[in-house]
């Protein structure tokens, strides 16, 4: 198989890995422990995604700070026409890289992609 088949292959893997865990919070999300668990692996499927979306970049030679133009209109779009944007912790942060000229300030997270930090290729 080559590098841009296996790279979309395993970004779709991973995609599906994310709508799975979702799935499984809704339906089982209501006792403490479950919930928990189900969380715990959704952050690592989220992790995992987030490496193979770099990696896609990378390997399919698209353009990191068009795709995170496209991130900041996704979140304006939300910030107008949803509940998603307004006071969370996560999205305060997320706020800040945006309003602050976005991808040089993207980059200061220091993710090292070469020794997992973004998440693991294979499982």
């Amino acid at each position: 198989m080559d590098k841009k088949t296996e790279t979309l292959v395993i970004l779709m893997e991973e995609c599906g890995e994310v709508i799975q865990e979702c799935s499984k919070i809704l339906r089982f999300g209501n006792s403490p422990e479950i919930k928990t668990k189900n969380f715990l692996k959704l952050h690592k499927e989220l992790g995992d995604l987030v490496c193979m979306i770099k990696l896609t970049e990378d390997n399919l030679n698209l353009d990191m700070n068009k795709t995170f133009e496209y991130s900041t209109d996704k979140y304006n779009k939300l910030r107008s026409w949803s509940n998603l944007v307004g006071g969370s912790k996560a999205e305060k942060s997320l706020e800040k890289v945006w309003d602050d000229g976005g991808r040089e300030n993207f980059d200061t997270r220091k993710i090292d992609w070469n020794n997992g930090d973004g998440g693991e290729l294979y499982e």
